[in-house]
């Protein structure tokens, strides 16, 4: 061998002994214990040597034991509390204390294109996180988010399973309907987000200023939503985690109405039959009082008889209050679940995550809801300048609503009413008149009540079901050349597509007007309703980060987006289609109608930039403009621009603060101005001239165009706002404050035109309107109690808004008939103003009206027992010249009250909501206290009778039913007080109402139907057990906890209706129903 190689072979070895005996001598084992801030074992806390992946976690006891370099870092880390780094010197044995990580100044927050820390925001943006939402095990996302951010009013708008929400950011900023905010998915625009589970939500982020939502320019005037789910991260090695969350529970009707039982409802009626006494064939007030009588005739009809045919049967439920409770008939309880399973897991360069999640909920008028959730997402780390990922949301639901006269009926139906024939035991089709299908007449109730269809009938003979897809997707690539460059482009697509299918049968309420007594047959209608829509949104951003000598902070964003919409409806109605075949068999159908089709498309065109600057983290700055081009209008009007500007000062952070008021964790000045666009009441070719309107000449018929107007633009909203933000001692009371004031300009109404100008319509839609909402918001935070094993916290937020128009039409005019006026709130109740049930002594009062004096029944045709309204222009008259502002629609305050407690493992929290000052319109009064008709169900009311008026009585031998008898002679000794007017059977006298009750024979007025909904309400009591970490980690479990729920258990309010939260919806629709308690039970697993 050769000498040279052998010595160069030898000479290696021995030096490659030496680094090893060098290294092997610096490399030792230490040991620790992690702990929390009480002393208490941190059990599964990740240790790991800095710059390796060299790492261990703790044991059941929170020790570790890892073999490291001398003079190394080692990287202590646990979810939920901030991270420690410490060096290795000469300790062997180290104790690790880790600090709860409370957010609140480096919360991350998502600002639009972009996330900021908490502690640089310079707008005003409200944060909800997901244990927030999921702890009020909500069905839907807008119900977990409702009370959870001061300024933002989420209101149920049904009693179904499953509907939508009402929600309005800082009031009411257009004179169209839609109050609905820009909701963003993941990226995703979107029109709600009620189709997510909420167990997938992270966290939603809403923008309310005008310095935050600017940045989405066109489309954000009504404030912005953005829902980030659960993504999958790179970032350091994560093992593979298991987590499920999801709860059942039992839901039944709470608080239902107090309706007229048997014995009211016969008072009713007997009232009902009384009619003026006619002297020398006129009819006339006597001292203050409309004599009233029960004429022969009325008698029988009041016990149901007719002729010689007496109603034994009506007598028999009376003496035996053997009555139909059709309440308990027609509701039910009912089940929810909600179950949520995700798997994630990754490393350094590939982490993923998959959700599968299963909803179910019963309403309590027979409808039910189902949704199934699937979720994706993946995010890779090519390299060090390069990354990707992609998250996709799937949606399938159904929904099952059943009849939609289902309130309706269900609930008109009086106690006497027979669901079954009292003859055959049948189900009766005519419950008022005990008809089955086919038959003609009822020995049992002779004269009948009302040939209303059965709610059990019309119930097995209606269908209303909705079958839907929604498919959501992001994918992103970003590039960073250089450490302060950041490129990156993101294509987000959405689908939807939706089958609304109805049937209604020959026998049911709905085709009540086809159905033939004779054969005892109606005919079967059915419609179908199909949408589907596509969207998309490809945002290419350039962001530049950069840090100056360490004080000054430069992030700087450009954005180029491009945004697509496509949409397409059909509809058609078959009559006379087979029976029992849905709505699967429309060619069986005898003829068509409501045959329509849609089609539309809207692009728009974006750029934006935005600078955030920041000096030693102190003094705060942004800057953005947008401009927005949409294809909506024509080009000279098609773009806009939208610009915003906020400053900050966190005074916190001065040194005159931090030496001489050390109590003060974090003050903040801010103050911001924008402007925000909005083009959702402008169609997708509403500028454009076509063929859509139908003309008639003496050539004949045809399409042509209408009255267009080319000059359409976007309406805009300035705003400025000022707010401050604040933590005292270590964060125990924290809070933020804000004043704003939104001004909307060129809003979209319609323009009165002269016929002669071409619109067959006389009007025509321009930017002529314009609107304020000024308001304030309040948060406050204060921590009561923080122990080792007992803490206590209560949270209160506020928000008051006026709204007011300024202008309409481009002037200072009401517009009466659209209930708009200058200086008023946009909606309004105006209608006239009751002021009490007349006495006699009021129906005799004189009263001057331009110099001749008259008693206000001369003047008024006031009576004792009915409804006074005022005057307002005192001409001695009651009619449309007298209709006032009697309230508004919007609350003129909401806040909400919270608080959550734990004792070592126990959890408890709770949420109380209000809304105030609010006077809406109520469909359930409308039909409800309706004079009008004798035979249906009324609520419960506390007439006024006045002395002498008919009273109901009866005399009963105690032998046969049929001997029991009423005497028209009875009247009322003495006048009984009560706050309703007293009813009897003229029109002309509108039923003893007055001249503004509303009744089904006079809609002119409806004051009687305006109610004050406000309320308090506890929506949600939680208790729950964490179990303790050394038992579950044995068995591999991370964490597991258990826990019961109340939702909607109390409501204090003096609506008289189902529920005030959703006292302005429909009952002929089925959306204004019942109210329910729901009470679950739940579990959160992390494996």
């Amino acid at each position: 061998m050769n000498f040279k190689n052998l010595t160069r072979k030898t000479f290696a070895i021995l030096i490659m002994n030496m680094l090893c005996l060098v290294v092997f001598a610096q490399e030792r084992q230490i040991t620790g214990i992690v702990v929390d801030g009480y002393d208490v074992p941190i059990i599964g806390a990740n240790v790991v040597e800095v710059g390796t992946t060299n790492g261990v976690i703790t044991d059941l006891e929170g020790r570790f034991s890892l073999n490291v370099q001398s003079g190394s870092k080692i990287q202590v880390s646990f979810i939920g509390y901030v991270t420690q780094t410490i060096t290795v010197n000469s300790q062997d044995d180290i104790k690790v204390i880790l600090n709860e990580d409370s957010q609140s100044l480096d919360e991350v927050v998502v600002v639009g294109y972009g996330v900021q820390k908490k502690s640089d925001l310079t707008g005003s943006i409200g944060s909800v996180d997901n244990k927030a939402l999921a702890g009020k095990g909500a069905s839907t996302v807008m119900e977990s988010l409702q009370g959870q951010v001061a300024g933002v009013d989420i209101s149920q708008s049904s009693s179904r399973v499953g509907e939508s929400f009402n929600i309005a950011i800082r009031g009411k900023s257009t004179l169209g309907s839609s109050t609905s905010p820009l909701f963003v998915v993941d990226g995703v625009i979107c029109d709600d987000i009620n189709f997510l589970n909420p167990s997938d939500i992270e966290k939603i982020d809403i923008l309310k200023d005008a310095s935050s939502t600017a940045i989405y320019g066109s489309r954000a005037t009504n404030g912005v939503v953005i829902v980030t789910t659960k993504q999958a991260k790179v970032g350091d090695d994560m093992r593979t985690t298991v987590t499920y969350d999801g709860y059942a529970g039992y839901k039944t009707v709470a608080r239902m109405p107090d309706f007229m039982d048997g014995t009211e409802w016969a008072a009713y009626r007997y009232m009902k039959y009384a009619t003026p006494v006619k002297t020398d064939g006129s009819i006339s007030i006597i001292d203050g009082r409309l004599p009233l009588e029960i004429t022969p005739g009325n008698m029988l009809s009041i016990w149901n008889d007719k002729g010689d045919a007496i109603s034994v049967k009506r007598r028999e439920q009376f003496l035996t209050e053997d009555y139909t409770d059709w309440s308990d008939l027609m509701l039910q309880d009912g089940t929810q679940q909600n179950h949520f399973i995700q798997v994630s897991g990754g490393g350094k360069k590939v982490s993923y995550r998959a959700g599968l999640g299963y909803q179910q909920e019963d309403g309590v008028m027979g409808d039910e809801m189902q949704r199934y959730n699937l979720k994706l997402a993946v995010d890779g780390k090519i390299n060090s300048k390069v990354s990707m990922g992609m998250t996709t949301n799937i949606a399938v639901y159904n929904y099952d609503y059943g009849s939609k006269r289902a309130v309706q009926e269900s609930f008109r139906a009086n106690p006497y009413w027979l669901p079954y024939n009292s003859a055959t035991g049948e189900l009766n089709y005519q419950p008022g008149n005990d008809l089955v299908p086919g038959q003609t007449y009822s020995d049992a109730f002779p004269a009948g009540f009302s040939g209303s269809v059965s709610p059990i009938m019309d119930a097995m003979n209606s269908s209303d079901k909705t079958k839907g897809y929604r498919l959501l997707a992001t994918m992103y690539a970003q590039y960073q050349p250089i450490n302060d460059v950041i490129i990156k482009t993101s294509f987000s697509p959405t689908f939807s597509t939706r089958r609304r299918g109805e049937y209604y049968g020959g026998l049911s309420s709905e085709q009540s007007s086809t159905y033939d007594k004779n054969t005892g047959l109606g005919k079967a209608k059915a419609t179908v309703t199909n949408n589907q829509s596509f969207g998309y949104t490809w945002d290419t951003q350039v962001n530049y980060v950069k840090t100056f000598n360490e004080d000054h902070n430069l992030n700087a964003m450009a954005l180029f987006s491009v945004y697509g919409t496509e949409s397409e409806k059909y509809a058609i109605t078959g009559e006379d289609v087979n029976a029992e075949t849905l709505w699967y068999n429309l060619g069986s159908a005898a003829s068509y109608n409501n045959v329509s089709s849609d089609y539309g498309k809207a692009t728009m065109l974006s750029y934006a930039l935005r600078v955030n600057y920041g000096y030693k983290g102190k003094y705060l700055a942004t800057v953005s403009t947008r401009w927005d081009g949409s294809s909506k209008f024509l080009d000279g009007h098609r773009w806009g621009v939208f610009p915003s500007a906020a400053l900050a000062w966190r005074i916190s952070e001065e040194d005159f603060i931090k030496d001489n008021a050390s109590w003060i964790t974090n003050l903040k000045l801010r103050a911001s101005y924008g402007v925000t666009g909005n083009n959702a009441s402008v169609g997708n070719y509403e500028t454009m001239f076509l063929a859509n309107q139908l003309y008639y000449s003496g050539f004949g018929k045809g399409f042509g165009p209408s009255v267009v107007n080319e000059l359409l633009s976007w309406e805009k909203t300035n705003e400025f706002n000022i707010g401050l933000d604040f933590a005292f001692l270590n964060g125990r009371i924290s809070g933020t404050f804000d004043w704003y004031n939104r001004d909307s300009r060129d809003l979209l109404m319609d323009m009165k035109l002269l016929l002669e100008q071409g619109t067959p319509s006389g009007q025509m839609t321009a930017n002529v309107g314009k609107v304020r909402n000024r308001g304030v918001e309040a948060m406050l935070k204060g921590i009561l109690l923080q122990t080792k094993n007992f803490y206590w916290d209560v949270t209160a937020t506020f928000a008051m808004n006026h709204n007011e128009i300024l202008e309409l039409q481009g002037k200072k005019e009401d517009m009466r008939a659209q209930r708009w006026f200058i200086g008023q709130p946009i909606d309004v109740a105006y209608d006239l103003k009751q002021t009490g049930i007349c006495t006699q002594a009021m129906a005799n009062e004189k009263l001057t009206i331009d110099g001749v004096t008259k008693t206000k029944s001369e003047w008024y045709g006031y009576f004792e027992g009915c409804m006074t309204y005022e005057d307002l222009n005192m001409d001695g008259k009651i009619n449309d010249d007298d209709r006032q502002i009697i309230g508004q629609g919007m609350p003129k305050w909401t806040g909400t009250i919270s608080t959550s407690l734990t004792y070592k493992n126990w959890d408890f929290s709770m949420t109380v909501n209000t809304k105030q000052g609010h006077t809406v319109l109520s469909p359930f009064m409308k039909e409800f206290t309706d004079y009008s008709d004798r035979g249906r169900n009324k609520l419960a009311m506390d007439f006024y009778i006045p002395e002498g008026a008919p009273v109901f009585n009866y005399t009963w031998d105690g032998s046969d039913y049929a001997s029991l008898t009423s005497d028209a002679s009875k009247v009322a000794e003495s006048t009984i007080v009560g706050s309703y007017p007293y009813p009897f059977n003229d029109v002309n006298y509108n039923h003893g109402g007055g001249t503004g009750w509303y009744t089904g024979k006079n809609t002119e007025f409806e004051s009687n139907c305006y109610v004050d909904a406000s309320y308090w309400k506890i929506k949600n009591i939680t208790l729950g057990y964490t179990f303790p970490k050394n038992l579950i980690n044995k068995i591999g479990i991370q964490n597991l906890r258990i826990y019961a729920n109340v939702l909607n258990p109390f409501t204090f309010t003096k609506y008289k209706g189902f529920d005030p939260e959703w006292a302005d919806a429909a009952i002929s629709d089925g959306t204004g129903g019942p109210s329910s308690i729901s009470y679950q039970i739940g579990l959160n697993v992390k494996f």
